[in-house]
């Protein structure tokens, strides 16, 4: 009786072992990372630019509402006050280049929050600007 106790236990024991080995072989492996992604320890700042931006479309009856903000490494809302105008200025600039084909192409969000990132990014020469991020986009 007690052999069959040992061997009841021992079976057990494998067993467990058996499935703890299971688990740490096929189970929940490393995650891929985003290389994109911002470290946790890093925080992020929107900088509002004001309200949003209304433009006729060329040679269009249509109109085109848009309104960004700049994503930031750091607060840096004095600078980006200072700045405003300017930023603004290179906001309409892109708006009134468009055309209607290219308001309604599919990748419209990512191609104009690229184009005032670049631009924003010559004005500004800052370490802490990230981006440019639109928000709200509206063709009528």
């Amino acid at each position: 009786m007690e052999k069959k106790k040992i061997a009841a236990l021992l079976a057990i024991l494998i067993l467990a072992a058996a499935v703890l080995g299971a688990c740490s072989l096929f189970g929940g492996g490393d995650e891929e990372e985003d290389p994109n992604a911002l470290p946790e320890t890093k925080k992020r700042f929107y900088a509002s630019i004001g309200e949003s931006f209304i433009s006729h479309i060329n040679d269009s009856k249509r109109m085109v509402r848009l309104n960004v903000a700049l994503l930031l490494s750091k607060d840096s809302t004095e600078l980006i006050t200072q700045n405003q105008a300017g930023i603004r200025s290179i906001v309409v600039k892109m708006l009134r280049e468009k055309s209607e084909a290219d308001f309604l192409a599919p990748d419209i969000i990512t191609s104009m929050e690229t184009e005032l990132t670049e631009k924003v990014r010559e004005l500004l020469a800052l370490e802490e600007f990230i981006g440019v991020v639109v928000d709200d986009f509206v063709v009528q």
